[in-house]
C-alpha cells in the first residue's frame, strides 16, 4: 500500500522571507521548495527537532551551509508548512520557529 499524498503549505511569512533573500539564496530555495514539495518524505531531507520547542513536530531542514527551512514534519496525510528561511547570521529562536529573514 503506498504512502497517503501530502501537501505541501507554504506561509505568508515564507514568501515575505524568501523575497528578502540574496538572488543567488533564493534559487538555492526555490529548488530546495521544489524537492520538498515533489517528496516531503525524501531521505535526502534531513529533519532535524528544535530543541525547546513548544511544537514537537516543528524541524529544521537544511538548504545549504547556512540556509534553513523551518517545517511542520510530515505525518500521515497532514498538509506539512513552510514557515520560512534563517540563515546561521540568524539564528532560530527557543520557540521553535525561525525568524523571518
Amino acid at each position: 500500500m503506498s504512502e497517503p499524498r501530502l501537501t505541501v503549505a507554504l506561509s505568508n511569512d515564507f514568501f515575505k522571507a524568501f523575497g528578502r533573500l540574496p538572488e543567488k539564496a533564493r534559487g538555492k530555495v526555490a529548488t530546495f521548495i521544489s524537492k520538498l514539495r515533489a517528496n516531503p518524505r525524501s531521505p535526502g531531507l534531513n529533519y532535524e527537532r528544535i530543541e525547546g520547542g513548544k511544537d514537537p513536530f516543528i524541524r529544521s531542514i537544511r538548504v545549504d551551509q547556512d540556509i534553513r527551512c523551518i517545517v511542520r514534519a510530515p505525518m500521515r496525510a497532514t498538509p506539512m508548512c513552510c514557515s520560512g528561511s534563517t540563515s546561521t547570521t540568524r539564528p532560530t529562536s527557543g520557540h521553535g520557529a525561525a525568524p523571518a529573514m
